[in-house]
């Protein structure tokens, strides 16, 4: 039931802040520590592995290959 909770959040946080361009680990770290009790230092991190996941995938890929 947490783990489906917590998808939920994540999911409303990345709305909300794509609605109103604001990253969504503005309101998710916040939410992570003070309402599921999370240490702060962690749900930075969460937040800092979610954007690192999300980036390394965007960013870093190889470039197409040229063609022909």
């Amino acid at each position: 039931m947490l783990s489906a909770l917590l998808v939920l959040l994540g999911f409303f946080a990345g709305l909300l802040g794509a609605v109103t361009g604001i990253g969504g680990g503005v309101l998710l770290t916040p939410i992570l520590a003070l309402h599921f009790g999370i240490p702060i230092r962690q749900a930075i991190g969460t937040s800092l592995v979610a954007v690192h996941h999300y980036l390394g995938r965007e960013f870093f890929r190889p470039p197409p290959a040229p063609h022909h």
